[in-house]
């Protein structure tokens, strides 16, 4: 089993926003395939074969090879996305680290080499790993309908970042590939290089600002370095439900990727989750707070 720095092992603090959190993902049992919303166990699966993923208590890592894969999983049950009320946002907090084991010290040059976002499945849900959706010649029809927004983005300061819309309907293809998305906006050169082996809290909000728009934000930092922020607006016909997070690192890139924490929340509380709030913690905080 993959043992953690000791970094990873940050406490837990109550979280302190005004709103409802969906779900705290620790990977507290050390199973990435329980399904327990409740307890805040979510059933993630990688488009690779389950040999390829580690998990243990507190972690779960997805190995990239020489291919790029995806994991995504689902936070509400099947038909209940989150839907976003006028000035409501949904906000997606992570802690990642990229991990190379072999003595390398630079990124390989890729465009859009990273990529996390959150779409609403349309109910059209995957149960299992290896289910595809990696390439135009090895998709899966049950993307096809998924609607959403990704940060895509190079690890190396020489690459660009951007944020993009999954036009749907499209081939069956996730999240593997930036082919079935539109950049909103341009796309920005301006962020920093990360590092191979060192933690991050990344963040990726969305928010209905009015009944046609929503703007979106991501960025990425280790407690004292925003390595990457940007901003963009959707103003035609933007998508306001969503049910599944994911994340993806293309070939070649790193060895895998290892996340230890995500926690989906939305702000201001809408009814449909007022029994969550308060539910639970946020470790996030204490990463972003300790270094300052």
């Amino acid at each position: 089993m993959k043992k953690l720095p000791l970094f990873y092992c940050v406490a837990v603090l109550p979280f302190s926003a005004a709103g409802s959190v969906v779900i705290n993902e620790t990977w507290s049992d050390g199973d990435r395939t329980n399904q327990d919303l409740a307890n805040n166990s979510m059933a993630w699966f990688s488009s690779a074969g389950g040999s390829t993923v580690d998990d243990g208590v507190g972690f779960m890592t997805q190995n990239t090879g020489g291919g790029g894969r995806h994991i995504l999983g689902y936070f509400t049950d099947a038909g209940s996305p989150v839907a976003l009320g006028v000035g409501e946002f949904l906000r997606v907090d992570f802690l990642i680290s990229f991990d190379f084991t072999s003595g390398n010290t630079n990124f390989a040059l890729d465009n859009n080499d990273f990529r996390m976002g959150a779409w609403d499945s349309q109910g059209a849900r995957v149960t299992e790993d290896n289910h595809a959706g990696t390439s135009s010649s090895n998709n899966n029809v049950a993307f096809e309908n998924y609607t959403g927004y990704i940060f895509a983005g190079g690890l190396d300061s020489s690459r660009s970042i951007s944020l993009r819309k999954k036009n749907a309907p499209s081939d069956g293809i996730l999240i593997a590939s930036t082919g079935v998305y539109s950049t909103l906006g341009s796309t920005q050169s301006d962020h920093t290089s990360v590092a191979y082996n060192t933690i991050y809290a990344g963040r990726l909000e969305i928010e209905r600002t009015d009944t046609d728009t929503v703007t979106l934000a991501y960025s990425l930092d280790d407690g004292e370095t925003v390595f990457a922020a940007i901003s963009r607006t959707d103003s035609s016909d933007p998508y306001v439900s969503f049910d599944t997070v994911g994340f993806v690192l293309g070939s070649n890139v790193a060895d895998g990727y290892t996340l230890s924490q995500v926690q989906i929340s939305v702000i201001p509380e809408p009814s449909l989750f007022a029994a969550l709030a308060g539910a639970a913690g946020l470790g996030l905080v204490l990463f972003r707070r300790r270094r300052r």
